[in-house]
Protein backbone atom coordinates (compact mmCIF):
# COMPACT_ATOMS: atom_id res chain seq x y z
CA UNK A 1 0.00 0.00 0.00
CA UNK A 2 3.11 2.10 0.74
CA UNK A 3 4.12 1.72 -2.83
CA UNK A 4 1.03 2.58 -4.33
CA UNK A 5 0.58 5.63 -2.44
CA UNK A 6 3.96 6.92 -3.58
CA UNK A 7 3.42 6.51 -7.00
CA UNK A 8 0.11 8.30 -6.54
CA UNK A 9 2.12 11.24 -5.11
CA UNK A 10 3.80 11.10 -7.96
CA UNK A 11 7.77 10.93 -6.39
CA UNK A 12 8.25 7.83 -6.76
CA UNK A 13 11.26 8.39 -8.78
CA UNK A 14 13.01 9.32 -5.49
CA UNK A 15 12.78 5.51 -4.13
CA UNK A 16 12.73 3.95 -7.41
CA UNK A 17 15.50 0.76 -5.87
CA UNK A 18 13.51 0.88 -2.82
CA UNK A 19 10.05 0.02 -4.41
CA UNK A 20 11.88 -2.77 -6.60
CA UNK A 21 13.23 -4.50 -3.81
CA UNK A 22 9.98 -4.30 -1.63
CA UNK A 23 8.11 -5.67 -5.25
CA UNK A 24 10.13 -8.19 -5.62
CA UNK A 25 9.88 -9.66 -2.10
CA UNK A 26 6.47 -9.62 -2.47
CA UNK A 27 6.43 -11.35 -5.48
CA UNK A 28 8.93 -14.01 -4.33
CA UNK A 29 6.19 -14.75 -1.40
CA UNK A 30 2.68 -14.48 -3.73
CA UNK A 31 3.61 -16.38 -6.67
CA UNK A 32 4.19 -19.55 -4.11
CA UNK A 33 1.26 -19.26 -2.37
CA UNK A 34 -1.68 -17.00 -2.74
CA UNK A 35 -3.22 -17.81 0.20
CA UNK A 36 -4.22 -15.69 2.93
CA UNK A 37 -3.67 -12.34 1.25
CA UNK A 38 -7.09 -10.50 1.15
CA UNK A 39 -8.26 -9.98 -2.24
CA UNK A 40 -7.86 -5.99 -2.08
CA UNK A 41 -4.09 -6.63 -1.49
CA UNK A 42 -4.30 -9.48 -4.31
CA UNK A 43 -5.51 -7.01 -6.82
CA UNK A 44 -3.33 -4.08 -5.44
CA UNK A 45 -0.05 -6.79 -5.96
CA UNK A 46 -0.87 -7.69 -9.27
CA UNK A 47 -1.92 -4.00 -10.84
CA UNK A 48 1.66 -2.90 -9.26
CA UNK A 49 3.37 -5.89 -10.45
CA UNK A 50 2.17 -5.45 -14.09
CA UNK A 51 3.36 -2.20 -13.91
CA UNK A 52 6.69 -3.09 -12.66
CA UNK A 53 7.29 -5.40 -15.36
CA UNK A 54 6.52 -8.48 -13.15
CA UNK A 55 4.93 -11.51 -15.33
CA UNK A 56 1.77 -12.61 -13.69
CA UNK A 57 -0.27 -15.41 -14.83
CA UNK A 58 -4.13 -13.80 -15.89
CA UNK A 59 -5.25 -17.69 -15.59
CA UNK A 60 -3.90 -18.13 -11.78
CA UNK A 61 -5.15 -14.93 -10.91
CA UNK A 62 -8.54 -15.79 -12.58
CA UNK A 63 -8.91 -19.27 -10.90
CA UNK A 64 -7.77 -17.42 -7.47
CA UNK A 65 -11.77 -13.36 -8.65
CA UNK A 66 -13.70 -16.27 -9.19
CA UNK A 67 -13.48 -18.73 -6.24
CA UNK A 68 -13.03 -15.64 -3.62
CA UNK A 69 -16.17 -13.86 -5.85
CA UNK A 70 -18.38 -16.27 -4.38
CA UNK A 71 -17.17 -15.46 -0.60
CA UNK A 72 -18.06 -12.03 -1.31
CA UNK A 73 -21.54 -11.64 -0.23
CA UNK A 74 -20.42 -13.16 3.22
CA UNK A 75 -18.24 -10.36 3.56
CA UNK A 76 -20.48 -7.65 2.97
CA UNK A 77 -23.70 -9.01 4.45
CA UNK A 78 -22.69 -7.80 7.59
CA UNK A 79 -22.44 -4.19 6.53
CA UNK A 80 -25.89 -4.07 5.29
CA UNK A 81 -27.44 -5.84 8.85
CA UNK A 82 -25.59 -2.50 10.12
CA UNK A 83 -27.21 -0.67 7.77
CA UNK A 84 -30.85 -2.04 7.47
CA UNK A 85 -31.07 -3.25 11.24
CA UNK A 86 -35.00 -3.48 10.71
CA UNK A 87 -35.89 -7.09 10.55
CA UNK A 88 -38.97 -6.26 8.50
CA UNK A 89 -35.77 -4.69 5.53
CA UNK A 90 -34.57 -8.64 5.25
CA UNK A 91 -35.28 -8.33 1.26
CA UNK A 92 -33.64 -4.70 1.23
CA UNK A 93 -30.33 -6.07 2.99
CA UNK A 94 -29.97 -9.06 -0.07
CA UNK A 95 -30.73 -6.50 -2.45
CA UNK A 96 -27.66 -4.09 -0.78
CA UNK A 97 -25.84 -7.07 -0.67
CA UNK A 98 -25.49 -7.66 -4.44
CA UNK A 99 -25.12 -3.76 -5.13
CA UNK A 100 -22.05 -4.06 -2.56
CA UNK A 101 -20.63 -7.30 -3.85
CA UNK A 102 -21.20 -6.51 -7.67
CA UNK A 103 -19.39 -2.81 -7.15
CA UNK A 104 -16.22 -4.16 -5.06
CA UNK A 105 -15.93 -7.62 -8.07
CA UNK A 106 -15.92 -4.89 -10.73
CA UNK A 107 -13.67 -2.85 -8.60
CA UNK A 108 -10.95 -5.54 -8.54
CA UNK A 109 -11.83 -6.66 -11.86
CA UNK A 110 -10.76 -2.95 -13.04
CA UNK A 111 -7.64 -3.79 -10.99
CA UNK A 112 -6.69 -6.86 -12.18
CA UNK A 113 -7.39 -7.68 -15.38
CA UNK A 114 -8.38 -5.23 -18.20
CA UNK A 115 -6.07 -2.71 -19.90
CA UNK A 116 -6.93 0.74 -19.64
CA UNK A 117 -8.11 0.60 -23.49
CA UNK A 118 -10.57 -1.99 -22.13
CA UNK A 119 -11.48 -0.03 -19.31
CA UNK A 120 -12.60 3.03 -20.93
CA UNK A 121 -14.61 0.84 -23.69
CA UNK A 122 -16.27 -0.90 -20.45
CA UNK A 123 -16.94 2.79 -18.66
CA UNK A 124 -18.49 4.06 -21.66
CA UNK A 125 -20.81 0.82 -21.90
CA UNK A 126 -21.97 1.84 -18.63
CA UNK A 127 -22.76 5.43 -19.45
CA UNK A 128 -24.94 4.01 -22.76
CA UNK A 129 -26.86 1.75 -19.93
CA UNK A 130 -28.08 -0.19 -22.65
CA UNK A 131 -28.11 -3.90 -24.07
CA UNK A 132 -27.42 -3.03 -27.22
CA UNK A 133 -23.70 -2.36 -26.50
CA UNK A 134 -23.73 -6.27 -25.41
CA UNK A 135 -22.74 -7.40 -28.85
CA UNK A 136 -19.99 -5.03 -29.28
CA UNK A 137 -18.05 -5.85 -26.56
CA UNK A 138 -15.29 -8.33 -25.96
CA UNK A 139 -16.64 -11.94 -24.39
CA UNK A 140 -15.46 -11.65 -20.94
CA UNK A 141 -16.83 -7.75 -20.82
CA UNK A 142 -20.14 -8.80 -22.33
CA UNK A 143 -21.10 -11.39 -19.31
CA UNK A 144 -19.75 -8.78 -16.71
CA UNK A 145 -21.80 -5.73 -18.41
CA UNK A 146 -24.77 -8.11 -19.05
CA UNK A 147 -24.80 -9.19 -15.16
CA UNK A 148 -24.22 -5.48 -14.15
CA UNK A 149 -27.26 -4.61 -16.18
CA UNK A 150 -29.20 -7.60 -15.23
CA UNK A 151 -28.82 -7.12 -11.20
CA UNK A 152 -29.48 -3.73 -11.51
CA UNK A 153 -32.52 -3.76 -13.26
CA UNK A 154 -34.35 -6.94 -11.39
CA UNK A 155 -33.94 -4.35 -8.13
CA UNK A 156 -35.18 -1.34 -9.80
CA UNK A 157 -38.24 -4.12 -10.54
CA UNK A 158 -38.49 -4.96 -7.45
CA UNK A 159 -38.56 -1.42 -6.20
CA UNK A 160 -41.42 -0.31 -8.65
CA UNK A 161 -43.81 -3.54 -7.99
CA UNK A 162 -43.23 -2.74 -4.46
CA UNK A 163 -43.17 1.26 -4.08
CA UNK A 164 -44.57 2.25 -7.70
CA UNK A 165 -41.02 3.92 -8.37
CA UNK A 166 -38.75 3.22 -11.19
CA UNK A 167 -35.23 3.80 -9.66
CA UNK A 168 -33.60 2.87 -13.40
CA UNK A 169 -33.88 6.41 -14.96
CA UNK A 170 -32.43 7.92 -12.32
CA UNK A 171 -29.42 5.36 -12.24
CA UNK A 172 -28.78 6.09 -15.85
CA UNK A 173 -29.00 10.21 -15.56
CA UNK A 174 -26.43 9.14 -12.24
CA UNK A 175 -23.76 7.03 -14.39
CA UNK A 176 -24.21 9.97 -17.49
Amino acid sequence: MLVDAIQRLDFDYHFQEEIEAVLRRHYMEATTSFDGYPLHDLSLFFRLFREHGFSISAGGGKTLELKQARNQPLKWYPWSMASLSDPSMSEQRLELTKSITFIDIIDDIFDLYWTPEELTVFTRAVHMWDYSVVPMLPKPMKLCYKALLDTTNDIGYKIYKKHGYDPIDSLKLAVR
